[in-house]
Order: C-alpha cells, then sequence, then structure tokens
C-alpha cells in the first residue's frame, strides 16, 4: 500500500518516527508543526535510503593486502572491524595504522583534523551506559618490549590513559593482572586487567572495572583501554576482551602504512 507522496507507507511511518526520535537522541530542535515533521521526515528517507553500504571484513583485508600487510581474523558475528589512520594531522604524534573489532551498536568517534592538526583519539562505546574504550598513545617504553610485563610501567601507562580527559578525577586505581597475549607482526602484545573509582562532577564515586591491551611499536607505547561501570562489567565483559584482544597497531613509518597517509 502507497501513501499519496509515492512512498510505501512502511518507510514514511519509519522516516516520521526516526525524525521525531533523533532530535531527542542527538540534542537536535525538535519539530514543532506538523509542516517541520513532514520536512524532517523527507530529509530522513532521503538520508537513509541513499546511505552507502558499510565496509566490511572483506574490504578491510582487500585494504591490508593492498598495502602488504598482514591479514586480521574477521570479527565475530555481532562486531565491525575498525581500521584507522591516527597522526593525520602532523606535529609530535606517532603515525600509526590502528585496528580492533567493535561491538557493532557502538558509536566510533575518530580524532578531528583541522588546520591546527589533530586533536582527541580514537575511541568506540555505549557511551550513556557508561561502556567505552579508547586509543591511548604516549613515549616509547625505558626499556623496550620488557617493560610491558612490568606491573609499575604498566600501570603509570593505563593512569594517564583513564585520566586523558582533564575532568576524570579517579582514585584507587590498580592493575590486577598483566599476562602476556600474543606476538603479531613482530610485536608483543600483553592483556592487562584493571580497576579505579571514578570521581563524578557531581560528586558521586563510581566503582569501574576494565580490561586492556599494550604494545610498544616504533618510538612510541600504544594501548587500548576499555572499561565500565563495576555493575556491568560482567555483562560487557565479553565485549570488552574482544576490543582489547582484536586490537593490533602498525607503525606509520614503515613504507607500507606510509602510503596510506597519502
Amino acid at each position: 500500500r502507497r501513501s499519496v507522496l509515492g512512498w510505501p507507507g512502511s518507510k514514511m511511518r519509519c522516516a516520521l518516527l526516526l525524525s521525531a526520535l533523533l532530535p531527542i537522541a542527538s540534542g537536535w530542535r525538535i519539530p514543532q508543526t506538523r509542516r517541520e515533521l513532514l520536512r524532517d521526515a523527507l530529509a530522513t528517507l532521503a538520508v537513509t535510503t541513499a546511505l552507502p553500504k558499510v565496509a566490511g571484513a572483506e574490504s578491510i583485508q582487500e585494504r591490508l593486502n593492498k598495502f602488504g600487510l598482514p591479514p586480521v581474523e574477521k570479527a565475530p558475528n555481532g562486531y565491525s572491524t575498525v581500521l584507522e589512520l591516527y597522526g593525520r594531522g602532523g606535529g609530535d604524534r606517532q603515525k600509526l595504522l590502528v585496528k580492533f573489532d567493535r561491538p557493532s551498536l557502538w558509536v566510533l568517534v575518530k580524532p578531528s583534523v583541522d588546520v591546527n592538526g589533530e586533536d582527541g583519539t580514537l575511541s568506540t562505546g555505549d557511551y550513556q551506559k557508561g561502556d567505552n574504550a579508547a586509543l591511548f598513545v604516549t613515549g616509547a617504553p625505558p626499556n623496550g618490549a620488557q617493560s610491558l610485563s612490568d606491573k609499575k610501567f604498566v600501570s603509570d601507562v593505563f593512569a594517564q590513559a583513564i585520566s586523558q580527559k582533564s575532568a576524570n578525577i579517579y582514585e584507587n586505581f590498580k592493575v590486577t593482572k598483566v599476562k602476556p597475549g600474543v606476538t603479531d607482526n613482530g610485536a608483543d602484545y600483553f592483556l592487562v586487567d584493571f580497576q579505579y573509582d571514578l570521581l563524578t562532577g557531581a560528586g558521586f564515586v563510581v566503582a569501574r572495572k576494565g580490561v586492556g591491551a599494550i604494545t610498544a611499536i616504533g618510538k612510541g607505547t600504544q594501548a587500548m583501554v576499555a572499561a565500565t561501570t563495576e555493575a556491568r562489567y560482567k555483562k560487557v565483559e565479553k565485549d570488552l576482551r574482544q576490543v582489547v584482544e582484536s586490537f593490533r597497531v602498525y607503525d606509520g613509518s614503515s613504507a607500507a602504512v606510509a602510503r596510506m597517509y597519502e
């Protein structure tokens, strides 16, 4: 059955629903009249019917093959593989190609790049629920790859990582476990379990638990740090571990990755 505008009634109803809900979810101005609602619905319908196909694991594999990089495992069902460049804005940032899997419904946030350089980091999460994972990059470890199994060094790196945003004030931070992970493309990865208390701006104390992966590529140390509230940890632990265990980093100074920056 078709509507008077020529679209199937079900599509138009979906567009109307989306145009009503998206402002609430995103902080946009909510339509005040039927005319505004119809206008926004038409725009929503045009966008949703013209969206390009999302690149899947196969296209990412083709991209890696193109630049002579090693293959990666296909993401499990319910996850999407992320393959992104870090350090595109020049400056002091280390150039890296970063790969990890994320739950398909989690939001992906990329660094912003403008004339002043690059700001922010790669992160993903279900932020309203407190689930998130983020890339953290710092200087080279003092003793090379040997430092990656040193709990004190790992603790220092992860403590810096959870305080990337200046508003994050924490206490009782503790790394509870550091264990060897995989060796991939000549790089060692170590897996980390940690916990801490987050002090919110409203004065509340929120217990959080997390997992991470750490490696040392090129002239830096790179970590993927994933955490959630202690109350949600058991529910989303599988997702957090999939993100960090699939984390891989490739040096941007290598000829293969450097071609991707061109």
